[in-house]
């Protein structure tokens, strides 16, 4: 369902719209199965497909994300993806900007309530240091990284 469900954020949150074949396509692949989703599948890429899709996620027991739900699951999908990989401090900080925009929207919609400033306030003291010319200190950018990654499990663990 995640491969739906992200789409759905994407295209709640603006995103260019989807190949809805592909997706249902993708969709039934990973074992998911409606007879409307089948169908979407079967379409060319240029059939509208939006009416038929909407009918499958009915089907599947989904319906499309409020705005402020697709912040919040955009924001969660950042971190579980950084969670899951080796980022270097710099790309942690670029994260920790993009959750934090992600959850003051969310909050700006009426979902969740999170501290969303710890993720600012990690985001700024790693690009303040930068733009000061300032060279880490050892063990500065794993501490960043850790703080990242501190941050993102507890979002995770209020949130889920």
């Amino acid at each position: 369902m995640d491969v739906l469900r992200g789409q759905l954020v994407q295209a709640v949150l603006g995103a260019p719209p989807a190949d809805l074949p592909m997706v249902a396509a993708q969709a039934l692949a990973r074992g998911l199965d409606s007879p409307a989703l089948r169908e979407v599948a079967g379409l060319g890429r240029t059939d509208p497909a939006e009416e038929l899709f909407t009918e499958a996620l009915a089907e599947l027991g989904l319906s499309w994300p409020t705005p402020g739900q697709a912040h919040l699951y955009a924001a969660r999908h950042l971190c579980a993806r950084l969670l899951g990989g080796e980022p270097d401090a710099a790309r942690a900080a670029a994260a920790a900007e993009d959750v934090y925009h992600h959850l003051c929207l969310a909050a700006a919609h009426g979902e969740g309530d999170h501290d969303y400033r710890s993720f600012l306030d990690l985001a700024y003291e790693w690009d303040a240091d930068r733009r000061a010319g300032v060279v880490p200190a050892p063990g500065r950018e794993r501490a960043v990284v850790a703080h990242f990654r501190e941050l993102a499990r507890e979002l995770l663990a209020a949130s889920g």
